[in-house]
């Protein structure tokens, strides 16, 4: 049937028997054209693995075995997270192993106290970059060396290493390290640390800073981002690397029903358009968007819900806008200006 194919001007002849192959490998390559010219920025959405997390992986494997649970307050590389969703999972190939990353002293301790119910033995792991300060974690630091662990280390890691019997001791340690830092908070009115303590297992059922904790966010007004919820504060910090955290903090004032994504654009000078990830030049300004945890469809009126998301940026000027999206339902109320950040200003 199909005796002949013409191209151009001249005939080929093809036999029928090949005919359905040709046309089906002449599809794929149609077919892989069009995606990557509809897509040709495409390797932006596929993160190239640095040459520091191929060192933190030797690292981690030289210095742990299979019964090693590993904590950090720098990284977070992990397919299941107490705080966040999974982020950086592509590293895990590599590490071969979660590395559950806590935000705070109380989110520490809700992570190591879980670890009771494991019957098996184990070991607690704090692995840190040698290059970044653990700043508010000092005192901690000096509760886990009181214990005469395990350290590893080299140029640029350390690895703390405490059994089951030395953690049995650090968490009442722990606890009464909170309590000295909640007394500051309230002296600082620090608003973040006071939310994450009464976020986290210490905080439930304990009504002994209560009372301050409800004047102090009662006096601040925050900032309407929709007739559901007033931004109270925010604050970014430098992780590690070029990552950056940004913290927000929300006063939910009407229960929300639909699962709605946060964004948070980054608006660069036009003389500093290069900068911005290569697919993003054309807008003009870098994409954060994420989906919090929890979600908004679980936010209860009355409550205070703080979120972090982790960025990747250029250590120049960004306008920051913040504000809630749903592709089928577009903006939710007010966008809020965060004001020009320049993060090479923001210290760790």
């Amino acid at each position: 049937m199909f005796k002949y194919f013409k191209l151009f001007s001249g005939k080929i002849q093809i036999n029928s028997k090949y005919f359905s192959s040709t046309l089906i490998a002449l599809f794929f390559l149609f077919t892989i054209f069009i995606t990557l010219r509809t897509h040709i920025h495409y390797k932006d959405y596929f993160p190239k693995i640095e040459n520091s997390y191929k060192s933190i992986s030797k690292f981690i494997k030289d210095n742990t075995l299979y019964d090693h649970i590993i904590f950090s307050p720098h990284i977070n590389i992990a397919t299941r997270d107490i705080s966040y969703p999974t982020e950086n999972i592509h590293i895990l190939a590599l590490t071969m192993k979660n590395i559950y990353q806590f935000n705070s002293i109380f989110d520490l301790y809700e992570q190591l106290i879980s670890l009771k119910e494991i019957k098996n033995n184990y070991y607690a792991d704090i692995f840190l970059l040698n290059n970044y300060s653990i700043g508010k974690y000092k005192n901690l630091f000096t509760l886990i060396n009181d214990l005469d662990p395990r350290v590893k280390n080299d140029e640029k890691y350390t690895l703390y290493t405490i059994n089951r019997r030395q953690l049995q001791k650090l968490l009442p340690k722990i606890k009464r390290l909170s309590t000295k830092i909640m007394e500051q908070a309230i002296i600082d009115k620090d608003i973040f640390t006071l939310t994450n303590y009464f976020q986290s297992t210490l905080g439930k059922n304990n009504y002994h800073f209560k009372e301050e904790y409800d004047k102090i966010v009662n006096s601040i007004k925050g900032r309407p981002i929709s007739n559901k919820a007033d931004l109270i504060d925010f604050n970014i910090a430098k992780v590690a690397y070029s990552e950056y955290k940004i913290n927000l903090l929300f006063r939910v004032k009407e229960n929300f029903i639909k699962k709605w994504v946060i964004y948070i654009h980054g608006y660069v000078n036009k003389s500093k358009k290069n900068n911005l990830s290569s697919h993003r030049i054309q807008y003009g300004f870098e994409n954060w968007d994420f989906l919090p945890y929890p979600l908004t469809s679980m936010w209860e009126k009355g409550s205070y819900i703080i979120l972090s998301t982790k960025v990747k940026v250029e250590l120049i000027p960004y306008d920051i806008k913040i504000g809630f999206y749903r592709n089928a339902d577009g903006n939710l109320g007010n966008e809020i200006n965060l004001g020009t950040i320049n993060f090479k200003k923001i210290k760790q």
